[in-house]
């Protein structure tokens, strides 16, 4: 594998928590233990959701992506708060496009409430590396626009990792 040169800093305090030296060594190091750690999420949180709560991820996280601060609540939020006010599990989770219009009414799917529920508990029982593996595998979701949602499991870190020659 080549190195690519990139200069960056790191906090002293960081530093010391993780008691290692500011060399490029213990850096490289430091980033390959951390590689490491969010792969091992990423297979966990890939056995948890399914396509379909892949995919309501990646739509509910669209253009809210930061790089910290996030928790299970905060993703939890985003994704009851798209479900009751945009009906976004009648999406994902419905049999028919007219469900989404039915959520106005009195005429909730019992089904597509009950997964939303379910997919709910998930979120709330993921760890925090858990949760930053889910926010890269949809940030590697909106930097490609070329992924077919539909059929690729773009979720996985083969996926990811099949575009490694390109900057995520």
């Amino acid at each position: 594998m080549a190195l690519e040169r990139v200069f960056i800093s790191v906090d002293p305090e960081v530093a010391s928590t993780l008691v290692m030296e500011l060399s490029s060594h213990s850096v490289r190091e430091t980033l390959a233990d951390y590689a490491a750690l969010v792969e091992r999420a990423t297979a966990e949180v890939g056995s948890i959701f399914d396509r379909a709560e892949w995919n309501y991820l990646a739509a509910v996280l669209n253009g809210t992506l930061s790089d910290s601060g996030w928790s299970a609540g905060y993703l939890l939020a985003e994704v009851s708060d798209a479900h009751s006010l945009d009906a976004e599990g009648y999406r994902w989770f419905g049999d028919e496009p007219a469900e989404i219009e039915a959520k106005i009414g009195s005429k909730k799917s019992p089904e597509v409430e009950r997964r939303v529920k379910e997919f709910c508990r998930k979120i709330a029982d993921l760890t925090p590396l858990q949760v930053r593996a889910v926010l890269l595998a949809c940030r590697h979701f909106w930097n490609h626009n070329e992924i077919d949602h539909q059929h690729e499991v773009w979720w996985t870190m083969e996926h990811r990792k099949s575009f490694q020659g390109e900057k995520s």
